[in-house]
């Protein structure tokens, strides 16, 4: 049976693997691995599935696997740097870091979630995503003994991150909504149409005010004319934190009418009133 690997590499939370490791293996820790460049064919538990740039997979202490590459040649030939065809990133967490950050998250059912398929758990990151997690496994590359503490807090709060990631794919997949339905949920963020009415929404969406509904209730879960108010909410609050608008201004840039309406209706989302809301964000005023 194949043993527990223990790298010795100066830096223990993360490392760029540019070539195949064709040697069955498990790990005596979490090994969250992010495609960079390339294609790997990943045999883990019997199961052999592609792995492409833009994935990150979460691979368990109790997974046995290894990675085949195509058409790569030995790693000698390709030093770092060097335009290498194939890279994967890793971030290693000990089991009970991993365990505390999702007790403290509130979200324990995500290691569940993790262990339960035969396969490791895969998600399909964001341009975005992908951006920021490999912003931050640079920062982590820059590890020293003497900045341990520092680099440390840097490791864990990016797990806790990296298990809010988790928690989307769980409760909150967009990658199974349609693509219109994607589509216009953005144009609702807009300014174009965040001032606008439900009537706005209905005319984007190229359906009738009813289907529209229908559909939009069957894929959320939630009623348009809620997620369109709380989407207006949301940027009334950020619109309060510039001083230089009035309320009544704010309430027309987020399509009231009536101002009275918008105070009501913002008094509804948050508990408070606009001008409270702004006095809580500026305390002293």
């Amino acid at each position: 049976m194949p043993q527990p690997i223990c790298y010795d590499w100066k830096n223990e939370y993360t490392h760029r693997i540019h070539w195949q490791c064709a040697e069955k293996h498990v790990h005596s820790f979490w090994e969250f691995v992010l495609l960079t460049k390339g294609t790997a064919h990943h045999h883990c538990n019997g199961i052999v599935k592609d792995l492409v740039a833009g994935q990150l997979a979460f691979v368990r202490p109790t997974d046995f696997h290894y990675y085949i590459l195509d058409g790569v040649l030995p790693n000698s030939l390709f030093p770092e740097g060097s335009g290498i065809p194939y890279e994967h990133r890793d971030l290693y967490i000990k089991i009970d870091v991993l365990d505390q950050a999702a007790e403290y998250i509130g979200g324990k059912e995500v290691i569940d979630y993790l262990l339960k398929p035969n396969y490791p758990v895969v998600i399909n990151l964001t341009t975005a995503q992908r951006t920021n997690l490999e912003s931050k496994l640079n920062l982590l590359e820059m590890y020293t003994e003497d900045r341990k503490p520092y680099f440390e807090m840097l490791h864990r709060a990016l797990v806790c991150e990296v298990l809010g990631l988790v928690i989307e794919k769980m409760y909150f997949d967009q990658s199974q909504y349609p693509v219109w339905l994607n589509e216009l949920i953005q144009k609702m963020h807009s300014i174009d149409l965040i001032g606008g009415s439900l009537d706005d929404v209905v005319k984007a969406s190229n359906f009738s005010h009813g289907h529209l509904c229908r559909l939009f209730k069957k894929y959320t879960g939630e009623r348009i004319i809620d997620a369109f108010s709380r989407i207006k909410m949301q940027h009334a609050c950020r619109l309060l934190s510039n001083p230089d608008l009035t309320v009544l201004q704010i309430s027309s840039l987020v399509g009231y009418d009536s101002q009275s309406n918008f105070i009501n209706q913002f008094k509804k989302y948050t508990g408070i009133t606009p001008s409270a809301y702004r006095k809580n964000m500026t305390p002293g005023l």
